[in-house]
């Protein structure tokens, strides 16, 4: 599944909208970015309560931030490596 996939799926997963779901779309998350091969897979908060994964592989490393409430994916950040 390509950025653009994660990104989609992630976003129709926060419409469904409950406060439960969205710790299910972060272990969701955690769990394609790993079966696409990424590396070094990290979940912090932010200054405002906000998840931050983190993640790269030899190509690409990604930020994503997600509201904790509301599942939504607030942010998403790639930034390809120079090889």
């Amino acid at each position: 599944m390509d950025r653009r996939s994660l990104i989609s799926t992630a976003f129709a997963a926060a419409l469904l909208g409950s406060p439960t779901f969205a710790f299910d779309i972060v272990d969701e998350m955690l769990n394609e970015l790993r079966q696409q091969g990424y590396q070094n897979v990290e979940v912090s908060r932010t200054l405002l309560g906000r998840t931050r994964i983190t993640a790269e592989n030899t190509k690409v490393s990604c930020v994503i931030v997600v509201d904790r409430g509301t599942g939504e994916v607030l942010g998403a950040y790639w930034q390809e490596e120079n090889a």
